[in-house]
């Protein structure tokens, strides 16, 4: 009692809390549990995370106390009844909220200040060490705070509203980009039905570790004339779109419609695009970077390409001339890895860099962003070779205009990079080659001119807490050809957990089983032979050529000569990435072929590994 009536009134008591032992308590049953509390900071458009820092720093100046626990401790125990307040009367009150780290969850009880506060502080302590045998210290927020800061947002929106006069439909085109970041969703997706059986019909939906969630979705007439309301506000106000960044002053559902938003939501940049379909249209905002998330990765390595594709592509990005390609499907990641390569490079601001994207999606440091659009896309390609550059990242390669202009970068003494899509490095070099990009394999094949290639896809990382032994869950034709044909063991591998329902969830992931998305790759640095190959237009023999530099197992790495299935096996023996995603959703493992590889001496291939001999030995 002596230690809560102390901490009742000094105001260093949070940071007392933020320096104590870790634990876990958990109440049950609790009618407002992790799951609830983040629902309510979803709808609200916040992260419990960000909620929670803000609730620390207020009671740092205003002396309202939260109470505070960490541990990596299982699923709880029951909360008995605490002196002077029943249990049931205390946990209605409490409101749970959690925060995922690094090192276990982060869990917050915030109780309401009442004048029972004191007694249930003291006896949730009492039971807590009894329990648990660990030191704890707490500290409580009202729940006046927790109220105020759930309902930020809204007040945020609806202030910015009447500051600049904006109108309904707009501000609730800045709740729903508060909700995609809250959920650190990566598009939001809004398809608009006005024809035929299906209509009238939106529905809004968002998409989140590579997968698409459903958000709202409506069958009247009205709710579709209000979210068409929205997307015209947001295309139109020329302070979220400029006229120089758009397709058109206007919005047009009938005519692809692009455009740049930055509008007064968390610093939030997004790129729009909108394209009629059959029976209405679809719009795709891409959430490019907002205040606390940038589009570079902090380095190629954290986006999940190997430390010798880091080492490689990192030496071909600071070449002094030549083209740099990276390719994949949409939302693979191509415009992050080229973002943080440029970003990687420390003498950037002793170099003239600058960009010519349609519409820019990323801000790079020491990188000049040139405004430009179709229309005008000559005439500043002119200007840019003009403007004495050193490194010139030219956007997508899309049609043989821009493929022309960035060639001519590239050989004219520029470091040049650009993005393509294809499905893999010997498809992104056959489309270049291809009659819609009509590039010279004259000018491809030539020495300096390509740097590199990547290719790269996203797949799901497995969270670490409740992933599941991938021998319980593989089928035995699974198991024989993992560790007949590829020579992999499965005992480091593992699968996803999905939560049914029943149970607990896992705190770290809250029952997805993944807590982000990893990159697999393949990233093709050509050789004289390779380049040889090229010209020939025979890109099957410069892969097959590129594939026989591989010299170690599947569940190396090492991807020195391996392809984007390969990187993905060795994540999965890593046990990283769930080896029923590389399966399903990677390729086809059961016709996938294993290229012989040739060593500088002699070498004969073994299942999944390559054994080394000497010329003497093999003569044996």
């Amino acid at each position: 009692m002596t230690f809560f009536k102390r901490a009742f009134q000094d105001q260093s008591a949070p940071q007392v809390a933020e320096r104590a032992p870790a634990l876990r308590v958990a109440s049950r049953p609790s009618p407002r549990g992790p799951e609830a509390a983040n629902a309510d900071a979803s709808q609200s458009g916040r992260h419990s995370r960000d909620i929670i820092d803000e609730i620390r720093e207020r009671a740092q100046g205003s002396g309202a106390l939260l109470v505070e626990s960490r541990s990596r401790l299982g699923a709880g125990w029951e909360l008995s009844p605490m002196p002077d307040v029943s249990t049931k009367s205390w946990l209605q009150q409490a409101v749970l909220l959690e925060r995922r780290a690094e090192r276990g969850t982060q869990h917050l009880m915030l109780i309401r200040q009442d004048r029972y506060m004191t007694s249930a502080g003291v006896g949730f302590r009492r039971e807590a060490k009894e329990k648990l045998r660990l030191d704890c210290y707490f500290c409580m927020a009202t729940a006046a705070v927790v109220s105020e800061l759930l309902e930020r947002p809204v007040a945020q929106a609806n202030q910015v509203a009447q500051q600049s006069n904006v109108s309904n439909p707009e501000q609730r085109g800045y709740e729903i980009i508060l909700r995609a970041i809250a959920l650190d969703a990566s598009d939001i997706h809004i398809e608009v039905v006005k024809d035929g059986r299906f209509a009238p019909r939106y529905r809004l939906r968002m998409r989140v570790n590579g997968k698409v969630r459903t958000c709202e979705e409506a069958t009247d007439a009205a709710g579709v004339a209000g979210i068409e309301s929205v997307i015209t506000a947001l295309f139109q106000n020329p302070k979220i779109a400029h006229e120089s960044e758009k397709s058109h002053s206007t919005f047009n559902p009938l005519a692809r419609c692009y455009a740049s938003l930055k509008p007064p939501v968390k610093k939030a940049e997004l790129r729009f695009e909108c394209n009629p379909t059959v029976d209405g249209y679809k719009v795709v905002m891409r959430l490019l970077s907002y205040d606390g998330k940038t589009a570079a990765g902090s380095s190629l390595h954290a986006l999940g390409l190997s430390e010798q594709m880091e080492r490689q592509l990192l030496r071909a990005t600071f070449a002094p001339s030549g083209l740099v390609l990276v390719v994949g499907a949409t939302g693979s990641g191509k415009t992050t890895t080229i973002a943080t390569a440029l970003e990687a490079d420390r003498g950037s601001n002793e170099k003239i860099r600058v960009g010519m994207e349609i519409p820019p999606e990323i801000g790079i440091s020491e990188l000049a962003q040139y405004k430009v659009n179709l229309d005008t896309l000559p005439q500043v390609a002119v200007g840019v070779a003009r403007s004495d550059p050193d490194v010139i990242y030219a956007g997508e390669i899309n049609n043989h205009a821009t493929a022309l202009m960035a060639q001519d970068y590239a050989l004219t003494g520029h470091l040049t990079l650009a993005t393509f899509h294809a499905n893999s490095a010997a498809a992104a070099l056959m489309r270049l080659m291809g009659d819609a990009i009509q590039m010279d394999p004259a000018i491809l094949g030539m020495e300096r001119f390509l740097r590199a290639v990547l290719y790269q896809s996203l797949v799901p990382l497995l969270c670490p807490d409740c992933k599941q032994p991938a021998a319980d869950h593989l089928e035995d034709e699974q198991l024989d050809l993992l560790t007949g044909k590829f020579g992999l063991s499965v005992d480091g591998m593992y699968v996803r957990y999905r939560h049914t329902g029943d149970g607990d969830r896992c705190d770290r992931c809250a029952g997805t089983g993944e807590i982000g998305r990893t990159a697999i790759a393949e990233l093709v640095v050509p050789d004289r032979k390779f380049l040889d190959f090229i010209m020939d237009r025979n890109v099957n023999a410069a892969m097959d050529h590129f594939r026989s530099q591989r010299d170690t197992g599947f569940d190396s790495p090492d991807t020195r000569g391996k392809t984007f299935v390969e990187h993905a096996l060795s994540k999965a023996a890593a046990g990283e990435v769930c080896i029923l995603e590389v399966f399903d959703n990677v390729e086809d493992l059961f016709t996938y072929e294993i290229r012989p590889t040739v060593r500088r001496d002699v070498r004969e291939v073994v299942p999944g590994a390559v054994a080394h001999r000497t010329a003497a030995e093999a003569s044996r």
